[in-house]
């Protein structure tokens, strides 16, 4: 075989078994939930996590921003964005309570990547369902069970019509 025909397929073999390295899956960014279904009320939540890869490595350190169409990322206001930092396995989680009505919100994530200047999203969806005794007051009212045996809360001897 001629020289040149030689280095020719040593050149080939090494940048085919280069293009195979790990270091071209570029950056992939995944959300997750531990509900798809929770109950309207603002009291109970699904927590979101999206897991950050870079050339198939977890990222680290990073900060991904998340906002949602509905609902809050906060129990006690209205809180539609919000930033978590992933930790050493490249996770970051937030908690999206529901909002007081049944309905349906979009969670996007977002990460901004400063060394190649590409933006990376996810999605996911979370449906508010019919509130549930767990979730209730909504809209600042609440309901009140008891028992049909009640015990008088003021029984006066001196004016017993009043009760």
């Amino acid at each position: 075989m001629h020289k040149s025909k030689i280095i020719l397929l040593i050149l080939i073999a090494g940048l085919t078994t280069y293009l195979s390295c790990d270091t071209f899956k570029g950056t992939d960014l995944k959300l997750s939930t531990d509900s798809t279904e929770i109950p309207a009320g603002g009291n109970d939540y699904a927590l979101i996590t999206a897991t950050l890869n870079k050339q198939g490595d977890p990222a680290s350190n990073k900060q991904i921003e998340f906002e949602t169409t509905n609902g809050s990322f906060s129990p006690n206001e209205e809180q539609d964005e919000v930033i978590a930092t992933t930790n050493s396995e490249g996770i970051a989680t937030v908690k999206l309570y529901s909002a007081p009505q049944q309905g349906q919100a979009t969670v996007t994530a977002t990460y901004d990547d400063d060394s190649s200047g590409n933006t990376y999203t996810g999605n996911i969806s979370i449906i508010f369902g019919e509130p549930s005794a767990s979730s209730l007051p909504t809209a600042g009212n609440f309901n009140f069970d008891c028992n049909w045996g009640n015990v008088g809360a003021l029984i006066s001897t001196s004016k017993p019509d009043i009760r």
